[in-house]
């Protein structure tokens, strides 16, 4: 019997754990940003601690923790390729939108992800339609979406799964390479 009381005072810290450590997350990150925009003012404390709760309170109930959560080492990589791919994307559409030929390729792409439904299915999803000559249409289903791409001669597949790949990494998920 003591083995269930200790079981359930362990899922209940857990379950405490899970709660908190997002609301200290979201209350430091809008109280960065509360220094940021006050010019690093001591003097505007008082109003921006109380502030900073608020944010954070206020962010908990309109956007609950979910079950995936971002590895925040690996937010700075994944911010540099996103940067990187989208100005090489980019500079690619400009030229071929300047040349007289206009080589385009257009067509829809059904690609086969292995992204858990959420967060990551829908980062991905988002970051494929920010990006340059791709925009993701629908999900065919639980592993496949539709892609419409401008060229798909370039092997548009690879540069997803680069993306597949690279959200994994940022949510600590097992990749299907490994």
């Amino acid at each position: 019997m003591g083995n269930v009381h200790q079981e359930i005072r362990q899922m209940e810290s857990r379950h405490w754990h899970d709660k908190a450590v997002p609301a200290l997350q979201r209350f430091l990150l809008a109280l960065l940003v509360w220094w940021i925009l006050s010019n690093d003012l001591i003097g505007s404390v008082w109003i921006g601690i109380p502030t900073a709760l608020l944010v954070g309170w206020v962010s908990l109930k309109l956007a609950p923790p979910g079950r995936y959560r971002l590895r925040l080492l690996a937010l700075p990589h994944f911010c540099l390729y996103f940067i990187t791919v989208s100005v090489i994307a980019g500079l690619d559409i400009l030229q071929r939108t300047l040349s007289p030929s206009l080589p385009l390729q257009p067509g829809m792409l059904d690609l086969q992800i292995d992204l858990p439904e959420g967060q990551p299915l829908w980062l991905f999803m988002i970051t494929i339609s920010l990006m340059p000559g791709t925009l993701s249409v629908n999900r065919q289903s639980d592993s496949s979406i539709r892609l419409h791409c401008l060229d798909t001669s370039n092997n548009p597949q690879d540069d997803a799964k680069a993306l597949e790949h690279r959200i994994q990494t940022l949510y600590g998920l097992r990749t299907s390479n490994s």
